[in-house]
């Protein structure tokens, strides 16, 4: 198209020039002269910004789901043209701005409400026109932005034992923490600190008083099971959302309460985080930045296979928007087998309907201790997350 625009140009300027030779005349001359300059002002813009220098900017390369995201953007220009359209984009912005006389401008915008995910982007599309529109040239320019956004997760101050009143009451639901005979470091003294934990050298060093640190031997354990399985009926739908908030949720408590924690997600190549006192919580969120409900095995083979390899004690937490005769089935089968089951249902109706209630029954006669979760903004459109935005 552009091709074309040119030659338009090339054929008008040479049959005016044409023109005023065999003529002659003020007014054709300058008609002639009007088109030279338009003609050496389209072929000087088209010839030029070949060298385009961009630069984007972020605070951070990690934050959470709705943050606003502020991203920075310098245009170097490297022309003295003046009067030239140019035309920003990238993969989630789009800016028009007329330099005039400048060679360097800036401008920022904000990715709104952040949804979980990778973003990538390796550059950005500058498209130049000149001041009429009849040049039309794009010009991609490497500028690498990266950044990550992980689920949000909710606030969790306690979480209920796992333990089925039909179990003997001799048995512990879940082991606890305990302080060791082994110290892990030394802190400032504190006002309820026992006397006999005051690190006496360390505090005649520091002329400040100075208390030793107990590790903590860590004997319980909870491994989270999120139910990713491809379900068409739920590929929009804000439940596998709040699926995956619950789940870091979980594990962010565990961790700050220094359970032994293990993650499993039957989705499209099966994840798995062995249970584990030092869990790679980076690792962990990184998989649940991205996750998606793509899962070809179904999550009650996923339980029934996993569980079956864990100790008794280990309390299991199944997170699920669907419930189903084959899942009632294996948590019974599992029940029997004296596994701890504790299951967040996830529904997205303004209320249960029958057959949910009924599943719902059977899991607690069964002994499951079960928590019902509404699912956030499901009633509004939102973008589905755990995707890779960008290139």
């Amino acid at each position: 198209m552009n091709n074309l625009k040119m030659i338009f140009i090339l054929l008008m300027w040479a049959s005016s020039l044409s023109y005023s030779w065999f003529k002659g005349g003020y007014s054709s001359w300058f008609v002639s002269y009007c088109l030279s300059l338009l003609l050496l002002y389209f072929i000087i813009v088209r010839l030029t910004n070949r060298k385009l220098k961009a630069q984007r900017e972020i605070s951070s390369e990690k934050w959470t789901s709705g943050e606003n995201i502020l991203v920075k953007v310098n245009i170097h220009l490297q022309t003295w043209i003046p009067f030239v359209w140019v035309i920003v984009e990238d993969e989630w912005h789009k800016q028009t701005y007329l330099p005039k006389f400048q060679s360097t401008f800036q401008y920022d915008y904000l990715i709104v409400n952040s949804q979980r995910g990778k973003y990538r982007s390796e550059g950005i599309q500058i498209v130049i026109k000149d001041l009429f529109g009849f040049i039309h040239k794009k010009i991609m320019v490497k500028s690498k932005l990266h950044f990550i956004v992980y689920p949000e997760p909710f606030p969790i101050v306690k979480w209920r034992n796992i333990h089925s009143e039909s179990e003997d009451s001799n048995q512990t639901s879940s082991k606890r923490s305990h302080e060791s005979l082994q110290f892990s470091g030394v802190r400032d003294y504190s006002y309820s600190d026992p006397m006999n934990r005051i690190h006496w050298k360390m505090s005649a060093k520091s002329n400040k008083l100075k208390t030793k640190e107990r590790e903590f031997s860590v004997d319980q354990q909870m491994m989270v099971f999120l139910d990713a399985f491809q379900n068409a009926d739920q590929l929009d739908s804000s439940c596998f959302e709040t699926a995956v908030q619950i789940a870091a949720s979980l594990l962010i408590y565990g961790k700050n309460q220094k359970f032994g924690m293990g993650l499993v997600s039957n989705n499209l190549e099966q994840y798995k985080e062995p249970l584990s006192s030092s869990i790679n919580m980076q690792q962990v969120f990184e998989f649940l930045a991205t996750v998606t409900p793509n899962g070809e095995g179904s999550f009650y083979e996923t339980i029934r296979h996993q569980m079956m390899s864990l100790h008794k004690d280990v309390a299991n937490v199944c997170i699920t928007s669907n419930l189903d005769d084959q899942f009632i089935n294996t948590c019974l089968f599992l029940r029997k087998q004296l596994r701890k089951i504790n299951i967040v249902f996830i529904y997205e109706s303004a209320v249960l309907n029958i057959k949910q209630r009924k599943y719902i029954k059977s899991l607690e006669e069964m002994g499951c201790h079960i928590e019902l979760v509404k699912s956030r903004d499901s009633h509004s459109e939102i973008k589905q997350g755990g995707l890779k935005h960008g290139a």
